[in-house]
């Protein structure tokens, strides 16, 4: 008879609690696992359940269930609570422990150590050493096994210690170690698990590093400087310090040349370091070699670089030198991003912010040496594509000004702070979900559920928390948009989300599928027609109803009159958005006049944009906008964006198309309109008229 493991005492639980066949598709989604390991286990389950006169019974799409009494459940569930079974350790958990054993410990570790560890085969280790050496080639460490000695890893200190920290946030999370750095308390938190899972083993690593210390002297170091540290860059020196000191008492040093040692002396940080280091020394008794604290310098300084502060105020601290490197810098970003991405980018002041304090940080400080690998980047290349295309494509003329320090780890932290502009942009342009929260388990879990679904989601409004028979009773006398339920709700209910009272990370990666599929449905009715929203490109916006050529207006106001009134009248815009974009130009100028002669006129979503829209119109005679660079303007466009993404494909189309010269003639000259038509199709892979 096969013996049970946790994974095995979950599956016999969900199957005696349930009332009808389970889904395997449903069992391995409640237990994070692939199908393929719910069928192995449920092997074992029907073992374990024939010796006890209980059959596990499996129906063609329906799914699995337990062919008992009732009376026959309570006795499993009796039985499977008065015994200890052993735990079940994922291929990704068994990885972790296996990363940490190799990056972490001083001697050879052996496969058949991580047997005896992880209680599972050879094979099953081996296997898992493939994800492994996956992980640590992302952080160019190599993992070199051999027969008859063991495992060792091949890359420089310097690598190993970068990859601990990331090793460490990825399986405990930042807010977790800000709790062992003392900023949290446990009431605060959700308690720590102190056995010996393995997630025990990792808390049992950090523990040993002595944090406490490494932050108090962090927040002397603060006093020292006088700067305010965010909660990220205190965490990140904190633990690296610790890291640095674990590795340095058993005899792992980091290598620095002379020649650069020598240079680093010169900076101011460095007395700073040594003044830190004869603290540690005094506390632990620890000597400390030059090139470490020529390392303990370079810390400092990247902590130093993330500290909380403006962007006047960073370059305001900058070398004369640097400030103009600065502001050429972000102004020829802002200007690509204002024509790839949105116009409305060059009003986003906390973007400029943001992206001065990138740039002056990187000016100041070059972060090559520490090895701060972006461990996003392969995440931000896969959700942000457009963004980080234009990033890429941005840095000749960024590169030329900041040198070779633009690295494509900084490709990926520059394309978040404008993904993080995009979504702001994206926020404004939705009206907010309505949520009602059904939960059986009582007001204070209620109220719990509430407010977690609140924090993770605050675009949504919560139209209401009840029981399951209050909103049986609503009658449709609540209006609201999603369900987020702790019971399953009947078949009418299709937009509903089970999940758990306590709200788990796949309960909230739920969630996050359930609004998205609203915002898709609805941005499918405000764009065009049936297209999804890649695929609309410039030529389903720009067609005979949207064009109008050699208008003649008196001034850039009638502009806008003439040229928004074109998406008045099939309905794409409202009258007010009309309004909003003179506003705008009164208010901040002629910015939208993008290239010479050129203006692309907007105001924001939630001003009156119904669809995914664009009109165009030439000008004769030409029209001053205001713009000592670009005036006089003979080609307007207007554009109404949605969302965050549909507009990004037929933007780019516009401008490539803007770039040609001879296309811009035949603009300026043609009162054809099906010329002009015959060129956006070539720009937009559209067909000719």
């Amino acid at each position: 008879m096969r013996s049970l493991d946790s994974h095995c005492v979950s599956i016999l639980k969900l199957l005696c609690e349930s009332k009808a066949p389970v889904p395997i598709a449903a069992l391995s989604l409640m237990l994070d696992t692939t199908p393929r390991m719910v069928h192995y286990r449920l092997k074992m389950v029907d073992s374990w359940l024939g010796s006890r006169n209980a059959n596990l019974v499996s129906r063609s799409r329906m799914g699995v269930f337990i062919d008992a009494t009732d009376d026959e459940k309570d006795t499993i569930r009796k039985e499977l609570g008065s015994q200890a079974f052993p735990p079940y350790h994922s291929s990704h958990e068994r990885a972790h422990h296996i990363l940490l054993g190799l990056l972490t410990q001083s001697e050879i570790m052996t496969i058949k150590l991580f047997q005896y560890q992880l209680k599972v085969s050879r094979s099953t280790i081996l296997n898992d050493c493939h994800q492994v050496e996956a992980w640590l080639c992302q952080h160019d460490i190599h993992l070199v096994k051999r027969q008859n000695y063991g495992c060792l890893l091949q890359g420089s200190e310097v690598n190993i210690r970068q990859a601990i920290l990331s090793l460490l946030i990825e399986v405990v999370g930042e807010v977790n170690l800000l709790f062992f750095l003392g900023n949290l308390n446990r009431t605060q938190h959700e308690a720590l698990p102190e056995d010996n899972s393995l997630l025990g083993v990792f808390h049992s690593y950090i523990n040993s590093l002595n944090l406490s210390f490494f932050n108090h002297l962090a927040e002397q170091m603060q006093d020292i400087t006088h700067k305010m540290f965010s909660d990220h860059s205190r965490m990140n020196f904190t633990m690296k310090t610790g890291i640095l000191v674990k590795r340095l008492s058993i005899g792992k040093v980091v290598e620095i040349a002379p020649a650069d040692i020598q240079v680093l002396r010169s900076r101011p940080d460095f007395h700073l370091s040594a003044t830190l280091v004869e603290k540690i020394n005094r506390e632990l008794g620890l000597p400390f070699p030059n090139s470490e604290i020529a390392y303990l310098m370079i810390l400092i300084t990247e902590a130093e670089s993330q500290t909380i502060t403006t962007g006047a105020e960073t370059v305001h601290a900058l070398s004369a030198e640097n400030v103009g490197n600065i502001e050429s810098i972000v102004e020829h970003l802002l200007g690509e991003a204002k024509l790839y991405l949105h116009p409305a980018l060059h009003l986003d002041f906390d973007l400029k912010n943001s992206l001065q304090v990138h740039f002056a940080s990187l000016l100041e400080h070059p972060r090559p040496m520490v090895g701060d690998k972006n461990p996003l980047l392969e995440d931000v290349k896969q959700v942000y594509p457009e963004i980080y295309q234009m990033v890429k494509n941005s840095m000749p003329g960024i590169t030329n000004r900041a040198g070779e320090i633009v690295t494509e780890d900084e490709y990926g932290y520059i394309t978040m702070h404008l993904a993080a502009a995009m979504e702001r942009l994206r926020l404004t342009s939705r009206s907010r979900k309505k949520v009602i929260i059904v939960c059986n388990a009582g007001v204070a879990t209620s109220k719990l559920l509430a407010s977690r679904v609140l924090g993770e989601f605050p675009e949504i409004e919560i139209a209401g928390v009840m029981s399951y028979f209050e909103y049986q009773n609503l009658k449709g006398t609540h209006e609201h948009d999603l369900v987020i339920t702790t019971i399953p709700l009947s078949t009418r209910d299709r937009s509903s989300v089970v999940v758990g009272p306590l709200l788990n990370s796949v309960d909230v990666e739920r969630i996050r599928i359930a609004i998205r599929g609203l915002e898709r449905g609805e941005s499918s009715q405000r764009e065009c027609g049936d297209l999804q929203s890649s695929e609309i490109g410039l030529h389903h916006l720009l067609n005979p109803h949207t064009i109008d050529l050699q208008v003649k207006v008196r001034d850039w106001e009638e502009v806008i009159e003439h040229a928004g009134n074109l998406l008045v009248k099939i309905a794409a815009i409202e009258k007010r958005y009309i309004s909003a974009m003179k506003r705008i130009r009164g208010e901040f100028g002629p910015y939208m006049v993008i290239m010479p002669g050129i203006a692309l006129l907007h105001a924001f979503p939630e001003d009156g944009v119904n669809k995914l829209c664009m009109s165009m119109v030439t000008l004769n005679p030409l029209i001053n906008f205001g713009s000592e660079l670009h005036d006089p303007v003979f080609l307007a466009f207007v554009l109404g964006a949605v969302d965050n993404r549909s507009h990004l494909r037929p933007l780019s189309e516009l401008v490539g198309m803007l770039k040609d010269n001879a296309a811009l003639h035949t603009f300026r000259t043609t009162y054809h309109k099906t010329k002009v038509l015959n060129l956006i199709s070539r720009y937009s892979g559209g067909y000719p008229v």
